[in-house]
C-alpha cells in the first residue's frame, strides 16, 4: 500500500485530496498523513519513508503563522539537499497559487518533481493525481519483484563440512559465485544449470561448518527462508551399515531419517534406566518419485563409476544405489556392535548413518520444503573407521544429485 503525505494549511482542501486518494486511488485512510505547516512536515519526513508527497507552494513555517514565500522556496531545497529527510519516491506540487507555479517550475522540472495546478471546480487535478499514484504503484510492485527475483532460488544445496562442499562444487562442473546477505554471518554461493528439459535451474549452496543435527537444521531453515528454495539437498559421507551388498562408494538416499538419540532417561529402585523414544521422518513423496523415475530409465550407476575413475578415486566395483532409511545421532560412531544393535532394534532395512539428516527434514517437514539426504558411504560405522573414502563419497554424491537434477528438472 502507497504511503502519502499531505502539506497544506488549508482544511477544506486536504479534505478533497483525502477522498480523492480514497475512493478513486482506492488507498486507505490510515496510509495517509497531513502536515498543516512546514516544520511539522519535516518532522515526519525525517523520521518516516513516504512514497508520494503532495505539498502546497505555500505554507506557514509553524501553525497559524503567517506565511512566507521565501520560506516554502527553503523547503523545496531542502528536500533535495539534506540526509535528514527521507525522501518521498514522488512529490507532487499540488497548489492554487498559479503565480508560485509560474515561479518554481523549472525547479520541479530540473528535479523531476511534479507541478499540478489546483482548482476546486476542475476533475483535472484528480486525475492528474491518480494517474501518478497508480504509477507509483506500479514502480513499487515491481521494485518488490525485482528484489524478490533476485533473492529466490529453485534449489538449494548444503554440506555439513567444508571438504564435501568443495567436492560438491567440483562435481558440479559450474562456476560458483560467492556472496553474503547482511546480518547474515554465512558465506553463500550461487550458480545456475541448463537441465535436459530446457529450465535454468537458479541454484544456491552454503557450507554449515559443523556437522550435527542441530546446525543442519539452523542452516536448512536459513535457506529455505532467505531464498524460497522448492527444493533442498544435502550432499556429503555417511556411515553405511554392514552387509553383503554395502560396499565403500554405494550411495546412500535417505527415504526416512530416525533420530536414534531421543530417549527418556528415569531411575527406578535406585537403576537408571534408558527408554528410547526414536522419531522418523520422511522423505518428501515426489522427490522420492522422481528419483526412482530416474533410476529405473538412465541406470546412472555406470556412468558414476566411469567418472569416479576419470577423477582417479579408488573404486572397482560399480556402486550400489540405495533409497532406504537412515539412522542419525548426535556422535560419530565407531562401534560395530552399535551399528548391529542399531540396526536390530529400530530398522532392519537401515542403510545409513550420519549425524544431519534428521535436521534437515525436520526443517524441510516443518517449512513444507522437500528435502533430500544424498550421502556416499565411507565407512561401517566400526574400528576400521577412517577418511579414505570421505572425498571419493562426497564427489560421488554431489554428482549423482546433478545428474539428477539435469534429468528430472
Amino acid at each position: 500500500m502507497i504511503s502519502v503525505l499531505i502539506m497544506d494549511d488549508k482544511q477544506d482542501k486536504i479534505k478533497m485530496i483525502v477522498e480523492v486518494l480514497i475512493k478513486k486511488c482506492l488507498l486507505s485512510e490510515e496510509c495517509i498523513d497531513k502536515a498543516e505547516s512546514l516544520n511539522e512536515g519535516r518532522a515526519l519526513l525525517a523520521k518516516k519513508q513516504y512514497d508520494l508527497l503532495l505539498l502546497d507552494l505555500l505554507m506557514p513555517v509553524n501553525k497559524d503563522e503567517d506565511i512566507r514565500a521565501d520560506e516554502s522556496a527553503n523547503f523545496i531545497n531542502e528536500l533535495s539537499i539534506f540526509k535528514r529527510f527521507k525522501k518521498p519516491l514522488q512529490i507532487i506540487g499540488l497548489s492554487e497559487h498559479y503565480d508560485q507555479i509560474e515561479a518554481h517550475i523549472d525547479d520541479y522540472n530540473t528535479k523531476l518533481w511534479k507541478l499540478i495546478p489546483f482548482e476546486r471546480k476542475s476533475v483535472d487535478w484528480e486525475r492528474l493525481l491518480q494517474n501518478a499514484v497508480q504509477a507509483i504503484d506500479d514502480m513499487k510492485n515491481a521494485m518488490i519483484a525485482s528484489v524478490c527475483n533476485v533473492n529466490k532460488y529453485d534449489v538449494g544445496i548444503i554440506c555439513a563440512l567444508q571438504k564435501e562442499f568443495d567436492e560438491m562444487k567440483s562435481a558440479s562442473k559450474l562456476e560458483w559465485i560467492k556472496f553474503s546477505v547482511e546480518n547474515y554471518p554465512f558465506d553463500f554461493y550461487r550458480t545456475e544449470m541448463r537441465t535436459s528439459l530446457g529450465y535454468q535451474l537458479k541454484i544456491v549452496g552454503c557450507c554449515c561448518n559443523i556437522p550435527g543435527m542441530q546446525s543442519a537444521s539452523i542452516v536448512s531453515t536459513l535457506m529455505i527462508s532467505l531464498f524460497g528454495i522448492r527444493s533442498l539437498f544435502m550432499t556429503g559421507f555417511c556411515a553405511g551399515f554392514k552387509s553383503d551388498n554395502v560396499n565403500y562408494g554405494d550411495i546412500f538416499i535417505a527415504q526416512s531419517e530416525m533420530d536414534y538419540g531421543s530417549k527418556k532417561i528415569i531411575e527406578k529402585d535406585g537403576v537408571k534406566q534408558e527408554l528410547p523414544e526414536p522419531r522418523a521422518i520422511e522423505c518428501d513423496y515426489q522427490i522420492i518419485s522422481k528419483l526412482n523415475t530416474y533410476i529405473s530409465e538412465v541406470s546412472p550407476e555406470n556412468s558414476l563409476l566411469n567418472q569416479l575413475k576419470k577423477q582417479h578415486f579408488e573404486i572397482n566395483t560399480t556402486p550400489n544405489i540405495f533409497i532406504a532409511p537412515g539412522a542419525c545421532g548426535s556422535y560419530v560412531v565407531s562401534d560395530e556392535s552399535f551399528m548391529k544393535e542399531l540396526q536390530n532394534k529400530n530398522n532392519r532395512k537401515f542403510k545409513g548413518l550420519e549425524m544431519e539428516g534428521y535436521g534437515l527434514y525436520l526443517s524441510g517437514h516443518i517449512l513444507k520444503c522437500p528435502c533430500l539426504l544424498i550421502k556416499g558411504i565411507a565407512d561401517m560405522g566400526d574400528s576400521g573407521k577412517g577418511d579414505k573414502y570421505h572425498s571419493m563419497c562426497s564427489y560421488a554424491s554431489a554428482y549423482f544429485l546433478f545428474e539428477f537434477l539435469k534429468y528430472s528438472y
